[in-house]
C-alpha cells in the first residue's frame, strides 16, 4: 500500500479553513448574496411585466413598454455593476458603445440601444 502524504499540515489547514471567517471579503460576499436574493425577485417580477410588451406590440402599445424594458435593463445592470464593484472588489467596467442622448435625438438613441450588442 502507498501512503498518502497530506499536501498541507493539519494546523496550517485548519487555520486556513478558520483564517476565512477573519477575512473582511467573506462578510461582503455574504452580504452580496444576500441582497442578490430579493434584488434578482425584484428584477425577475419587472422584466416579466416588460416582456408582456411582446405580447401588446402587437396593437402597438407594448413597443413602448419594450422600449421601457430595454432601458431599465440597461440601468438595472449599470446598477448590478456598482455593487459588484464596491462589494466584491471587481473590475468591471462601463460598457463603452453608448452614445447620449444629445447626439442625435431621442429615436436614434433608442434605435442605438436596441441594436447595441451589450443590450
Amino acid at each position: 500500500m502507498s501512503e498518502r502524504t497530506p499536501s498541507r499540515s493539519v494546523p496550517g489547514s485548519i487555520r486556513s479553513f478558520v483564517g476565512v471567517a477573519a477575512e473582511r471579503q467573506t462578510y461582503r460576499n455574504l452580504c452580496y448574496l444576500l441582497l442578490a436574493v430579493p434584488i434578482g425577485i425584484a428584477y425577475q417580477f419587472g422584466l416579466t411585466l416588460g416582456s408582456l410588451g411582446a405580447i401588446f406590440a402587437v396593437v402597438l402599445v407594448g413597443i413602448p413598454i419594450l422600449l421601457c424594458t430595454i432601458v431599465g435593463a440597461r440601468y438595472l445592470a449599470a446598477f448590478e455593476r456598482r455593487l459588484a464593484n464596491r462589494l466584491l472588489t471587481t473590475d468591471i467596467r462601463r460598457p463603452a458603445n453608448r452614445r447620449t442622448v444629445a447626439d442625435d435625438g431621442l429615436v436614434s438613441t433608442l434605435v442605438e440601444l436596441v441594436r447595441s450588442q451589450t443590450t
